[in-house]
C-alpha cells in the first residue's frame, strides 16, 4: 500500500482521523473504496476480529439470591492460571425480569425479556441502552412463558458491508413443531426482521416480514446463529437456511447437513472458528456412560474471486462429557484453542473452559481439562451462554432517532469528507 490513501494525506494521518470518528462510522467508511476498506480492516479494532474474547452469560433464576438476576463476564485468557472473569456488566440486583441473552456483535449485546418479550441492547463499555419492541408475531403467552425456545428463534447481526446490525425472529410455532413427529420442525411462513436506525411509522424503525420460500420450516430447538452478514437454523430433512442481513432473502444453503449416524443427534447450531458449524452429540460406544460430539463446519463458499464448493467437514470430537450434566456452552462453545462447558449438578452454576489436543493416531482432537472459571447462577443448559466479544465505545444514541428525509444514510461519512476538505 502507498504512505499515502489519497493525494496529501498520508496514510498515518488518515488513520488518526478514523479513530477519532465512532466505531460504527469507521466500519462504513469502507464502503468508499477498496484502499480504505483495506486501511480500515487493518489498522482499526472493528478489523481485528481475532482479538475478540469469550463472553459467557449467565442468569441466575434463584429469586432468593442477593445475587444479579443477569450478569455478564469476560474471559481475557482461558489458560490457567489466568482464567478467572471479569463481571463487565450485571441487571440490578432484585430484579424481577429474567433476561436471556440473544446475540453480541461488535461490543454490543441484545437480550431478551421473559414475561414482556422485549428487546434490550446494552453497551457495557458505555453503560447504554437502547430498548427494541418485541416480533409482533411473539403472542403475549409465549412472552411470559419461561422457555427456551423464544430465544432459540432469534438473532443478532451484524452485515460488514452495509455496516447495519438486524434482528431476526423465527415466529415458528412449537406447540405445532411439539405435536408433530419431526423432532420439533415447526412451519415457517416469514421471518421478521428489525433494522437499527431504520425508518418506519411515525419515523422509527419497525419490525417487517420477509416471506419464506413454500414449504419453508425451521428447528426450534437448533437455534439461529449470525455470521458474515447472515442469519443460519436448521430446516427439515436436514437442510440449512440463510437468511441474508443486506438483501433481505430466505435461501437453501446448498450442502446439507451430514448424514447422522444411527445412535446420533442434532445438538445445536454453532460458530466455529469464523465458521458455521454443528455439532452431533452421540454415546460412547467403549463408554457408554460418556458423550462424545463431533463438531462439524461448513467449509468452501467465496474465497476472494473464487467461488469454492460448500461441503461439511468434521472438525474435531470432544470425549468423555459425562452425559445430563456436563454439557456444551451454546452457541459459541469453541474460542481458540479452548471449548466451554457447564455443570449442571449444582446450583451454582460454572464454565469450565477445556483446551483441544491431538490423540496419538493424530486423526481427531479430544478435550483435556486445563481452566475452570467459577460464576455465581443458577438455571438450565440454555441459561448459560457464550459469545465473542470486543469491547467498544459505540454510541447506542445514533440508532434512538431516525433520519426521516432520506437525505444521509451515513452521516458519518459526510463528516469524514468535510475533515478532508478543511
Amino acid at each position: 500500500m502507498d504512505d499515502s490513501i489519497m493525494d496529501g494525506l498520508p496514510t498515518d494521518a488518515f488513520v488518526e482521523i478514523l479513530l477519532r470518528l465512532p466505531p460504527s462510522a469507521r466500519r462504513r467508511s469502507r464502503l468508499v473504496c477498496r484502499r480504505w476498506r483495506d486501511v480500515v480492516d487493518a489498522r482499526t479494532p472493528e478489523g481485528q476480529s481475532r482479538r475478540a474474547k469469550a463472553l459467557v452469560f449467565f442468569l441466575n433464576r434463584s429469586g432468593h439470591s442477593p445475587e444479579p438476576r443477569c450478569s455478564a463476564h469476560v474471559f481475557d485468557d482461558l489458560s490457567p492460571p489466568s482464567s478467572s472473569g471479569r463481571e463487565i456488566w450485571n441487571s440490578s440486583t432484585g430484579t424481577a425480569a429474567e433476561l436471556a441473552m440473544v446475540g453480541c456483535c461488535n461490543g454490543v449485546i441484545a437480550l431478551w425479556e421473559e414475561g414482556t418479550g422485549r428487546l434490550t441492547l446494552v453497551n457495557p463499555s458505555t453503560g447504554e441502552t437502547l430498548a427494541i419492541p418485541p416480533p409482533p408475531r411473539l403472542p403475549p403467552k409465549r412472552r411470559r412463558r419461561r422457555t427456551p425456545l423464544v430465544v432459540s428463534c432469534l438473532s443478532f447481526g451484524y452485515h460488514p458491508i452495509t455496516g447495519k446490525y438486524k434482528i431476526v425472529h423465527l415466529p415458528a410455532d412449537d406447540a405445532m413443531a411439539a405435536a408433530s413427529s419431526s423432532s420439533w420442525c415447526s412451519p415457517l411462513d416469514v421471518v421478521e426482521v428489525f433494522t437499527l436506525g431504520d425508518v418506519g411509522v411515525g419515523n422509527g424503525a419497525t419490525w417487517r416480514e420477509v416471506a419464506a420460500p413454500p414449504g419453508s420450516s425451521c428447528h426450534v430447538r437448533l437455534g439461529v446463529v449470525s455470521l458474515d452478514g447472515a442469519a443460519y437454523w436448521v430446516a427439515a430433512d436436514n437442510a440449512v437456511m440463510s437468511f441474508d442481513l443486506e438483501h433481505e432473502r430466505v435461501a437453501a444453503v446448498e450442502a446439507p447437513l451430514p448424514a447422522m449416524p444411527l445412535g446420533t443427534w442434532l445438538g445445536a447450531l454453532a460458530v466455529v472458528g469464523g465458521r458455521l458449524g454443528v455439532a452431533v452429540m452421540g454415546c460412547a460406544d467403549s463408554y457408554p456412560t460418556t458423550t462424545i460430539v463431533e463438531v462439524w463446519v461448513l467449509e468452501g463458499g467465496r474465497s476472494g474471486d473464487e467461488e469454492e464448493q460448500r461441503t461439511w467437514a468434521r472438525r474435531y470430537s470432544i470425549q468423555g462429557l459425562a452425559p445430563g450434566w456436563q454439557r456444551m456452552v451454546w452457541p459459541y462453545f469453541c474460542h481458540g484453542e479452548h471449548v466451554l462447558t457447564t455443570d449442571v449438578r449444582t446450583r451454582r452454576r460454572s464454565a469450565h473452559a477445556h483446551r483441544l489436543h491431538r490423540l496419538r493416531d493424530g486423526s481427531r482432537l479430544a478435550l483435556a481439562h486445563l481452566a475452570t472459571a467459577d460464576t455465581a447462577a443458577a438455571a438450565p443448559m440454555y441459561d448459560v451462554q457464550a459469545f465473542p466479544y470486543v469491547g467498544t465505545t459505540e454510541p447506542l444514541g445514533e440508532y434512538a432517532v431516525s433520519d426521516a428525509s432520506g437525505l444521509s444514510r451515513y452521516p458519518y461519512k459526510n463528516m469524514l469528507l468535510s475533515l478532508f476538505l478543511e
